[in-house]
């Protein structure tokens, strides 16, 4: 989960303050539509992973679990964008992704 905050309003709320955002890790697993909603109701979105210079050492310093990225292609087939309707940069993914956890997702 990440909502743009300061450092006080993060650690009041139970979040992280990690390379300007609050973040927050939840050990429970859950589909993406789940996770999405989880940070909905807390006024947060799920991580939007913009660079892996910038962030693959924000999610490997901050968790060892398996993370879900706040993008979907739910409007148009294989095109992914974040929950604010940006683009997700083609460089974030894994060779062979996104590929639907192979039907799993």
């Amino acid at each position: 989960i990440v909502v743009d905050s300061d450092e006080l309003v993060c650690k009041s709320r139970g979040y992280k303050y990690v390379s300007g955002q609050c973040i927050k890790f939840y050990n429970t697993k859950k589909t993406y539509a789940q996770a999405r909603a989880v940070c909905q109701a807390e006024g947060a979105h799920l991580y939007h992973f913009t660079s892996r210079d910038r962030d693959l050492p924000v999610i490997r310093n901050t968790t060892t679990g398996f993370v879900w990225l706040g993008a979907d292609d739910w409007k148009e087939e294989g095109k992914f964008v974040y929950s604010d309707g940006t683009p997700v940069p083609d460089d974030v993914w894994n060779t062979g992704e996104p590929n639907n956890q192979h039907g799993k997702q």
